[in-house]
């Protein structure tokens, strides 16, 4: 209707003009428009498609285009390689993807890179982060929760690798992040029926060398059910658990932080598992169910989480006795050197 309306004065116009009819003018300039119709009609979305990624394109989709450049993907080979115990993610490609987008994360949290960078980048593919750069075999489970910000997870996870595989191995040390291994895109499957049927307690119990949870002064992990859940399944699978922050492994040699240390430990003493949340009540009462049938309470969980607490502590105040002697003994050793040289001369 647009086109005939277009169309209608200027054909009238030429019918006029040439005598040849309404009619015959009007057939003419439908056979002559419709071929340019059609065209317009398939350039339309693939030229508006092309506009948009030309003039609408911004710094941070760049990134993620330059980000898929790098990935070299490695896919564990084997029967297994699809089994969670599988799915580690090396410390230094952790280290790398927060270096790439660290101008745009800043100081948030999990939940901005999973949306805005692991969502997009998964995306034509349906997998998880991991399964881009292909699994390693996982030896260490990392706990944490997704509202700690972002740097400091990546530079706690960085300070455990340090202080369990050394400056020169830490890089190939490979975690289990729940964001990155479990495949967002199907997370109903990675969590299972039943706590013990997710890729959480597969993990767990596949034989790893230990077990970090990171926290920040809020405690955070220690206020979410799965994390007690990971924390107890630690235990009844007879593996080291330690806190981890930005400072350190509280309680490690390399450690002397103690201000840091001090805070987590006055934020677990109050501490109450049964106020503990989660985003799916289902969760929560299948997680709380379990504790209460491996410890008779709630409450037997507060106390083992202090007791833990309490011995990193003790460690860490030892570590900083140890570091704040060594000091002093240094500049005494200072002192003695210039009192002699003072001698000597007067």
């Amino acid at each position: 209707c647009i086109l005939v309306g277009a169309l209608l004065p200027a054909i009238i116009k030429v019918a006029v003009t040439s005598g040849n009819g309404v009619g015959h003018v009007f057939v003419t300039a439908i056979y002559v428009t419709l071929p340019l119709v059609a065209a317009a009609a398939l350039l339309h979305f693939p030229v508006a498609w092309l506009i948009q990624r030309l003039y609408r394109r911004t710094s941070f989709s760049e990134a993620l285009d330059d980000y898929r450049k790098q990935i070299n993907c490695k896919p564990f080979t084997g029967p297994d390689a699809i089994h969670p115990r599988n799915q580690g993610l090396e410390a230094l490609t952790l280290r790398r993807l927060w270096k790439h987008f660290e101008s745009f994360i800043l100081e948030r949290n999990m939940h901005f890179v999973v949306a805005n960078i692991v969502t997009p980048l998964t995306q034509s593919k349906g997998v998880s982060f991991v399964t881009l750069w292909g699994g390693r075999r996982v030896d260490y489970f990392v706990s944490h929760s997704w509202g700690t910000s972002f740097p400091h997870f990546v530079q706690s996870i960085q300070c455990h690798a340090l202080s369990k595989e050394g400056p020169t191995s830490w890089i190939d040390a490979a975690y289990w992040i729940c964001s990155f291994a479990n495949n967002q895109w199907n997370i109903g499957a990675e969590l299972g029926s039943d706590p013990m049927e997710s890729a959480f307690a597969l993990t767990l119990t596949s034989g790893i060398k230990g077990v970090a949870m990171v926290l920040d002064q809020e405690v955070q992990p220690l206020t979410r059910v799965w994390c007690l859940f990971e924390f107890l399944l630690s235990s009844r699978e007879h593996l080291e658990l330690v806190f981890v922050t930005n400072a350190g492994v509280i309680g490690d040699d390399g450690c002397s932080s103690f201000d840091i240390a001090l805070e987590v430990g006055k934020k677990i003493k109050s501490l109450q598992v049964a106020t503990c949340g989660a985003s799916s009540e289902k969760d929560k009462k299948d997680i709380f169910d379990y504790i209460i049938s491996e410890l008779g309470s709630l409450e037997r969980m507060d106390e083992q989480i202090r007791a833990l607490m309490a011995e990193m502590l003790m460690q860490n105040l030892a570590n900083m006795e140890k570091a704040t002697g060594s000091l002093v003994d240094r500049l005494g050793q200072g002192s003695a050197t210039v009192a002699t040289v003072y001698e000597e001369r007067f």
